[in-house]
């Protein structure tokens, strides 16, 4: 069975504050979404804990479900994007530099 107080709990732990959540909601209604807005919110699911665990907590959800959420395997990629993002400029976290025009860019983030 789900435990819908305890999600509400546990996502507001993990996002912090709600203004910060207010101006990313606000600057993606703009159409603006940059790489290091990505960076954020996976800092935030990754402060949840293990995704069976938050999926456990939806009501309704099968309790089968919450065991193919492959916890080890999520964790892992989006380390491998936040660590990728760590070897980019502000620039291009930022959306300043169009890394399609910049191969040698991609190469070294990707390393």
């Amino acid at each position: 069975m789900g435990d819908m107080r305890g999600l509400v709990e546990t996502i507001k732990e993990a996002t912090g504050d709600g203004k910060s959540q207010q101006e990313m909601a606000e600057r993606m209604a703009k159409g603006v979404f940059t790489l290091r807005d990505m960076y954020e919110q996976f800092q935030n699911v990754m402060k949840l804990g293990p995704l069976s665990k938050v999926m456990g907590m939806i009501p309704g959800l099968p309790p089968g479900m919450a065991g193919m959420a492959g916890d080890q395997d999520s964790s892992n990629r989006l380390k491998n994007f936040m660590y990728m993002m760590d070897s980019m400029t502000d620039a291009e976290l930022d959306g300043g530099v169009d890394l399609d025009k910049h191969p040698t860019r991609v190469e070294r983030i990707a390393r």
